[in-house]
C-alpha cells in the first residue's frame, strides 16, 4: 500500500523537492528560467500550485488539486487556502 508514503509527504517536502528540480534545471546554460511552469493532477496540482506560492514560476495548472482547501485524509499535506 501506498499510503504509508503518502502520509509522510508534507508541503515542506513539496517545496524542497521543487527547489531541487530549479536548481538542477539552473545547470543548463540553455534553460530559461523564466519560462519554468509547473503542471499536474490531485495531488500533483496541490503541488503545483504550491510551488507557485514558493518560487517565481511563469506560471502553473493545477488539475483538480486535492487538498488546497480541505484536509485530504491520510495523505499528510496541509491545506493552504
Amino acid at each position: 500500500s501506498s499510503y504509508p508514503l503518502l502520509r509522510s509527504l508534507s508541503n515542506q517536502s513539496v517545496v524542497q523537492d521543487v527547489e531541487a528540480c530549479l536548481h538542477f534545471l539552473w545547470k543548463f546554460p540553455h534553460a530559461d528560467m523564466r519560462n519554468v511552469f509547473t503542471l499536474g493532477f490531485c495531488m500533483g496540482g496541490f503541488s503545483s500550485t504550491l510551488a507557485a506560492l514558493h518560487f517565481p514560476l511563469k506560471g502553473s495548472v493545477s488539475f483538480y488539486g486535492a487538498g488546497i482547501v480541505n484536509d485530504r485524509k491520510g495523505i499528510g499535506f496541509t491545506p493552504f487556502v
